[in-house]
């Protein structure tokens, strides 16, 4: 008798734990789509257009970067190509940032280029993103700095290296265009893609 008792009362304890187990997860579900559907109208747009402003300020800080460099040590933080003797192209990898954002002494590799260890660049750390990229800022490794756009990719530079005061632009129909400017700077955008310029953000 007591086996019985004690079999319906398991019984009993089995079947709350079901129905409480139940409701937890009609609770969690109803909480999770109350908040898909809160979310405001325009959301995700307006995430989307953070991240072009964002890519905007790191952009122009770059740019204002190399030429606070140029000023203050009458060259430029890169070498020009010899191969083609006209402006230089190049990205924010360790290169070019390394001058920019001195690394710690006891890190600094023997390529190091800043005598007088100014900072000319600063940002926020770059976070992990999808496809394991980082972005948003600068990403620092031992001696390694780089910098990525939101979107986790090198930003584009091109910096006046002939001396001639003026820059050939890309342009979306792959044409050029000369601008008197000495440096700019651009982000390939959502897309990733430096030659798709209906989403690249640029200093120009």
């Amino acid at each position: 008798m007591r086996d019985e008792s004690e079999a319906k009362r398991m019984s009993s304890d089995g079947s709350s734990r079901i129905r409480w187990l139940s409701k937890f997860f009609g609770w969690a579900l109803a909480f999770i789509l109350l908040a898909l559907v809160s979310i405001p109208p325009g959301f995700l747009s307006r995430c989307h257009l953070n991240n072009r402003s964002r890519a905007k300020n790191q952009a122009f800080g770059l740019k204002h970067a190399i030429l606070a460099y140029f000023t203050e040590y009458r060259r430029y933080p890169v070498e020009p190509r010899e191969n083609n003797g006209g402006d230089t192209h190049f990205i924010s990898d360790n290169a070019l940032m390394q001058k920019l954002c001195p690394p710690p002494n006891q890190t600094r590799p023997s390529t190091f280029d800043s005598p007088r260890e100014i900072c000319f660049f600063d940002d926020d750390h770059a976070r992990p993103i999808e496809g394991g990229k980082f972005g948003g800022g600068l990403r620092h490794s031992g001696a390694a700095v780089e910098l990525f756009d939101p979107w986790g990719n090198y930003f584009h530079i091109i910096i006046d290296t002939n001396n001639n005061d003026r820059i050939s632009i890309p342009a979306a129909n792959g044409r050029h265009t000369e601008i008197r400017q000495t440096t700019i700077v651009w982000s390939a955008g959502p897309d990733g893609d430096p030659n798709t310029w209906d989403d690249n953000i640029n200093t120009w």
